[in-house]
C-alpha cells in the first residue's frame, strides 16, 4: 500500500472512532428494536462497531509502519551506494594526475618531486670555471745551447780573453758586471763569443748565462683565480699553462775562466 492509500484509510478510521466515541444515538439508523428504543441494543451496536473501528485504525497504522521502515531502508541504502560512487570516484583523481594531458601544467607532486636532482647538484660544492689549458708547444722541449770553447787562453796586452763557440740564434748575458762579451758570425755557421775581464782581472771565474732564443716561455700570470693551483694564465693564448722548470726554458750557466797573461 502506497503512502496516499494508508493516509486515505487511517483518516476516515480514526474520524468513525471519534463519531461512535461522542455520538449518543444508535449508530446506522438502529434507533428502536421491536418497536421500541433498546438501550442494550443500542449499546451493543455501538461497541461492536466501536471495536472495528479500533482494529481498523490498528492495522492502518501498522501498514504506515512498514511503509515507513521500508522508506528508510530505501533511503539507507541510496545514501551507502551514493558514498561508494563517492569514494571510488575520489580514489581515481591520483591517477589521473599521474597522466596529465599535453600543455597543462604538471602535478604538483610532481613539481615537487622533479627538482630532487637539480637540489643535489646544488648540495655539491660549486666547482669554478677555469680557463683552458694550453696545447703542448715545442718549448715544453727546448734544448739549452751547447758550448764549445775554442781558445781558453787568449791575451791581448797582458788582457786575458776566452773565446766560445755556440749556435746561432743564442742570446747570452754576463752575469758580473766586470765582465764584457761581444760576438761574431763565424765562416762555420757559428757564434763566436769572446769575454774579458773590464777591470783587466786575470786568474778569475765569471758565470755566463746563455740561452736559446726559439725558446720563448710565456709570461704567465699566477694567483688570478683563473687557472687551477699549479698553473699560470698567458693572456696572450688566453689559457692556463704550467710554468717551465729552470731546466727547461733552454738556458745554461757557462763557467768562464780567465788565466794569466805572462808577457804577452
Amino acid at each position: 500500500m502506497s503512502p496516499v492509500g494508508i493516509g486515505q484509510a487511517v483518516i476516515p478510521a480514526f474520524t468513525r472512532l471519534y463519531r461512535l466515541a461522542t455520538q449518543r444515538d444508535c449508530p446506522n439508523g438502529h434507533r428502536s428494536f421491536g418497536g421500541f428504543n433498546s438501550d442494550a441494543v443500542c449499546a451493543r451496536v455501538r461497541i461492536s462497531d466501536f471495536y472495528r473501528a479500533v482494529r481498523e485504525c490498528l492495522h492502518a497504522q501498522r501498514d504506515l509502519k512498514g511503509e515507513l521502515m521500508k522508506t528508510a531502508r530505501f533511503l539507507f541504502v541510496l545514501t551507502t551506494v551514493t558514498l561508494c560512487l563517492l569514494t571510488a570516484c575520489g580514489g581515481q583523481i591520483p591517477n589521473t594526475q599521474t597522466a596529465p594531458v599535453a600543455g597543462q601544467p604538471a602535478s604538483v607532486e610532481q613539481q615537487t618531486s622533479a627538482p630532487t636532482a637539480e637540489q643535489d647538484d646544488l648540495a655539491a660544492p660549486v666547482q669554478p670555471e677555469f680557463a683552458p689549458f694550453c696545447e703542448t708547444s715545442s718549448s715544453s722541449g727546448c734544448q739549452s745551447p751547447d758550448v764549445t770553447m775554442i781558445d781558453p787562453k787568449y791575451c791581448v796586452e797582458k788582457v786575458p780573453y776566452v773565446i766560445i763557440s755556440v749556435p746561432p740564434g743564442t742570446s747570452y748575458e754576463a752575469l758580473d758586471a766586470d765582465m764584457e762579451c761581444v760576438d761574431q758570425m763565424h765562416s762555420d755557421g757559428n757564434l763566436r763569443v769572446t769575454c774579458h775581464s773590464l777591470s783587466g782581472k786575470d786568474d778569475w771565474t765569471y758565470d755566463l748565462k746563455l740561452c736559446n732564443v726559439a725558446c720563448n716561455p710565456p709570461a704567465l700570470e699566477v694567483g688570478t683565480g683563473q687557472c687551477p693551483e699549479g698553473y699560470g694564465y698567458d693572456a696572450v693564448k688566453v689559457c692556463c699553462a704550467a710554468p717551465l722548470p729552470a731546466s727547461a726554458d733552454g738556458c745554461t750557466i757557462f763557467q768562464v775562466d780567465l788565466t794569466v797573461c805572462f808577457g804577452e
